[in-house]
């Protein structure tokens, strides 16, 4: 599971985000360690995925202006949704 957990947007990041559900990026990073825990079948897939994310083979494209960008993380909101992130 270290592999995936390296895939979580970083504190950084995290102190970027608008409207956070969490109060801490240490809160944050324990959710979406829980959040891997309870689904191993998300940790097995988000392992393979982390895989194809260091190697940069996700790309995300923006439909407004068709730019695509290199995907480099994700994260589980408040409702366990994930969220791919792409670089600044």
């Amino acid at each position: 599971m270290d592999g995936i957990k390296k895939c979580i947007v970083n504190e950084y990041t995290y102190d970027r985000m608008q409207d956070c559900h969490w109060t801490s990026y240490r809160e944050f990073y324990d959710w979406n360690v829980k959040c891997l825990q309870e689904s191993q079948d998300d940790a097995i897939w988000l392992h393979h995925f982390c895989k194809l994310l260091s190697s940069d083979r996700i790309k995300l494209m923006d439909e407004e202006s068709c730019a695509t960008f290199s995907a480099y993380g994700f994260y589980y909101d408040e409702n366990k949704n994930i969220v791919l992130v792409n670089p600044r």
